[in-house]
């Protein structure tokens, strides 16, 4: 009885591991059978000039053929870039694209566009479409784009404004963050001062288990840099203190709730120079954490040497020396 018993339960896992290794298998031998497939009916658009479907449920046709003669290397390309077309071969993105000059194609990178990354810079990339038009192209650059992206930064030089500054915004998919620094120097006789401001804001969106969670920080910067000159010796100090205020936000098919949080850091610096030495030291403090000291002293030796010494609460002693030499 337990022997049947466990005879039966061996081949339902030998038969569901046969069935998920059809399904991982899948579009990979459609990619291989495919392409000997489809080049039948290229060949017959080569010869009538017309668009035809590879069998009568396909939602795609053949239009055209992709070779780079370097590798020795051809791909049927299909009339769009749907699911199904693509476990078969290359797809136009869209068919404006594909009848002007410039070709937009799409495929699966570990089967038909596997090719891709034995390319190179130079080589050339032959596309010859069903209505007999035939283009060349030649590799100049290349570049991995991990998602479609959106960076937009604006400074307020050219504008007659009581203060200087910048203001950036990033968007990504699921991503999107905002930045605004405003600051302004005021020079007198003993030297220079200049008050800074700054505004982040962040949201991150993202899927944990059964909850969507959105994540907003908002952190608010404020800042203070002075310079002057006693003799020989330029001193030059800043502090600079922000807050952060932070929501996360869980989302499950039954309930939401959010959970928020406050951090804060401060910054204390001085600087000093006389000739070829110069001197820092600074003080850093975030919340829940031990302030961290640190220093450091140095010697510019010529045009190219230098010799320095620095030391922090959480380090070692360190001793540093160097020398560049142009030729």
């Amino acid at each position: 009885m337990h022997r049947a018993v466990l005879r039966t339960l061996a081949y339902s896992v030998m038969a569901a591991a046969l069935i998920l290794l059809a399904r991982a298998s899948e579009v990979p031998l459609k990619a291989l059978v495919g392409q000997f497939m489809l080049k039948e009916v290229w060949e017959k658009s080569i010869a009538t000039g017309n668009e035809f479907k590879p069998w009568p449920s396909a939602d795609f046709k053949v239009a055209g053929e992709l070779t780079v003669p370097r590798l020795g290397l051809s791909q049927i390309v299909l009339d769009r870039a749907s699911g199904e077309a693509m476990t078969w071969g290359i797809g136009t993105v869209s068919i404006e694209a594909r009848n002007s000059s410039s070709i937009i194609l799409a495929g699966h990178r570990d089967t038909h566009m596997q090719f891709m990354a034995k390319l190179r810079i130079g080589d050339l990339v032959n596309f010859h479409s069903s209505d007999a038009s035939f283009q060349t192209y030649k590799i100049i650059k290349s570049m991995v784009i991990e998602t479609p992206q959106l960076n937009v930064e604006n400074r307020f030089d050219d504008f007659n404004l009581p203060v200087s500054g910048s203001m950036r915004f990033e968007k990504r998919p699921n991503q999107s963050r905002s930045e605004l620094d405003l600051y302004r120097t005021f020079d007198g006789s003993m030297g220079s001062v200049t008050p800074s401001m700054g505004y982040t804001t962040e949201e991150t969106k993202y899927r944990d288990g059964q909850a969507d969670v959105k994540n907003r920080a908002r952190t608010v910067r404020l800042g203070l840099d002075g310079a002057t000159t006693l003799g020989p010796v330029d001193i030059s100090g800043n502090a600079m203190g922000s807050r952060t205020m932070q929501d996360n936000t869980y989302t499950f098919p039954f309930a939401s709730f959010t959970q928020g949080s406050s951090s804060t850091f401060t910054k204390l610096g001085a600087a000093a120079k006389m000739g070829a030495f110069d001197f820092n030291v600074s003080r850093q403090k975030s919340t829940g954490m031990e302030p961290v000291y640190s220093g450091s002293i140095g010697m510019n030796i010529g045009d190219g040497g230098r010799i320095s010494y620095s030391d922090s609460s959480t380090g070692e002693p360190r001793i540093d020396a160097r020398y560049r030499m142009e030729f």
